[in-house]
């Protein structure tokens, strides 16, 4: 049985066909993915935003912008393509990324950022725990308060750091209990 969506698609599909806007091989175009995803996305909630294609929305003031992403919590933001927010105060701005947690940031590719203040914005990066930074490619991040790591954010090189484990008392006092570098090249 059709439910209504499927119907209003058909409906949709072979308007714009007939009008040259879908060719015989229906490949679709900018307007067509723009008509779908408003007719796809999904917010619900208070002050919140789906208008990225097949995204969705949820709790208060969340915004997911890019496709198929997927806010939720307060004041949280997917603003990448397939990222994924949740928490209270997060950003997930890389694509494919995800952001968990109150105030993290996911800015680099791929990247993942769990915690309290955490910020993944290296390539394939992973920051957890309070306040860490994994800033290199592919690097991990966990503990509190640790240094920057020392490198390149989107591609690996030779004696960059990888892993650490921070173990400073403050933002402005932040060190490192462990580092673990990258000695070769790929």
């Amino acid at each position: 049985m059709l439910t209504i969506l499927q119907i209003v698609f058909s409906i949709i599909v072979v308007s714009l066909s007939t009008y040259g806007i879908i060719t015989s091989d229906y490949s679709l175009n900018f307007l067509l993915i723009f008509i779908l995803g408003l007719l796809i996305s999904h917010a619900e909630g208070v002050g919140t935003e789906s208008s990225g294609y097949n995204s969705h929305a949820e709790g208060m003031n969340t915004n997911a912008l890019g496709s198929s992403s997927h806010a939720e919590g307060m004041d949280t933001k997917a603003s990448a393509n397939f990222s994924h927010a949740e928490g209270v105060r997060t950003e997930a701005s890389g694509y494919a990324s995800h952001a968990e947690g109150p105030y993290t940031n996911a800015s680099g590719y791929a990247s993942h950022a769990e915690g309290w203040y955490t910020n993944a914005e290296g390539y394939c990066s992973h920051a957890q725990n309070r306040e860490t930074i994994a800033n290199n490619y592919a690097s991990t991040a966990i503990g509190k308060f640790n240094k920057k790591l020392k490198g390149e954010s989107s591609s690996a090189v030779q004696n960059s750091d990888e892993f650490v484990i921070g173990n400073g008392i403050a933002d402005l006092i932040r060190s490192n209990a462990f580092n673990s570098g990258r000695h070769y090249l790929f």
